[in-house]
């Protein structure tokens, strides 16, 4: 217990005291200087923490997104070449227009294909004989790191960052 002068009388009082018994000054107190240098450190270590776990976990959900899209764009190309074969069951000829697919009565597709899914675009191409999609990445290596192709085999290639054609690998080789 150490002795301290009150500010307002000048007497002589515990450091421990509230207020100066004197003259019912309170003491003030101040905040100490080691345990806030403790809390500072421990929010510091905290963030630190936090960082490392950042920079570990955000990039294991980028390439787990981009493996998402390239899964859902595999999906959309089965199931265009599933409409594509219908359209050539009733039409006796396949079409390099989603229009003809989205448009017909019943709709051999559903929905807009002009504009990107699941960050991917797609586009047909082809003739009456054999019909041609892709699919590929809005922007490589951040929505996906394939391109896709597929014709009337209803075989899907890939290419690794890059567009895919009819002499890309087939996925699975």
């Amino acid at each position: 217990m150490a002795m301290v002068e009150c500010k307002e009388c000048g007497k002589s009082i515990s450091d421990r005291a509230a207020s100066c018994p004197q003259c019912g000054c309170p003491l003030r107190r101040g905040f100490p200087y080691v345990p806030c240098l403790f809390v500072a450190a421990m929010a510091g270590f905290v963030v630190f923490m936090l960082l490392i776990i950042a920079a570990i976990a955000i990039p294991n959900l980028l390439r787990s997104r981009m493996h998402s899209n390239e899964s859902a764009a595999i999906g959309n190309l089965r199931t265009i070449v599933g409409a594509e074969v219908a359209y050539h069951a009733a039409n006796h000829q396949y079409t390099a227009v989603f229009g003809d697919l989205t448009n017909a009565t019943p709709a051999f597709l559903d929905g807009d294909w002009s504009v990107p899914r699941s960050g991917y675009t797609f586009t047909l191409g082809g003739n009456a004989n054999n019909f041609t999609a892709n699919a590929d990445p809005v922007t490589m290596g951040t929505t996906g790191g394939k391109g896709f192709y597929t014709d009337s085999t209803g075989v899907i290639r890939y290419a690794l960052e890059a567009v895919a054609g009819p002499d890309s690998p087939a996925i699975g080789e």
